[in-house]
């Protein structure tokens, strides 16, 4: 069942008068705008805006300790997603439906060290964790010495 919430909005000056239409039904925000001018011209404006919900297959015992927004940077690109960390696994999940093959995860046992660095070389916002093959996966993230802390307890 859907619930649906309704606000009109409306503003009248000498020269125009404007109608806010807001409607929001799960995860779809419609945002509808309608003014008239004062020669009697009118114009619709209408936004509509879905928001997905982001769901993660925990293990078995598995709790999630910390998770926030971050940009993994590849080599080839930069993805937007979340970084996951639980008490078993890093976890990084995009938000693009046509970037799940980007997914991955880190056990702790993969885990050789983690490092800081600079993004534009001024700014701290950087975690590279290192696996023992020698991979490196890069995160521009908030925090990040929170981050190394908490991911450094695992290993």
């Amino acid at each position: 069942m859907c619930v649906l919430y309704v606000k009109i909005v409306e503003k009248r000056t000498a020269t125009v008068h404007i109608r806010t239409v807001y409607i929001q039904c799960k995860n779809v925000y419609i945002i509808k705008i309608q003014y008239d001018t004062i020669s009697g011209t009118r114009y619709e404006i209408e936004y509509v805006i879905k928001f997905t919900t982001m769901t993660v297959k925990l293990y078995e015992n598995e709790t999630v300790l910390k998770a926030a927004n971050t940009s993994y940077c590849d080599n080839s690109a930069q993805v937007d997603g979340k970084l996951i960390l639980t008490n078993q696994r890093i976890y990084f999940k995009t938000m693009v439906d046509e970037k799940k093959h980007v997914d991955f995860e880190i056990l702790p046992n993969q885990i050789k060290e983690v490092m800081f660095f600079n993004t534009w070389k001024i700014f701290p916002n950087g975690l590279n964790v290192v696996t023992k093959e020698g991979a490196e996966k890069k995160f521009i993230i908030k925090n990040r010495d929170q981050w190394c802390l908490m991911i450094n307890k695992m290993y």
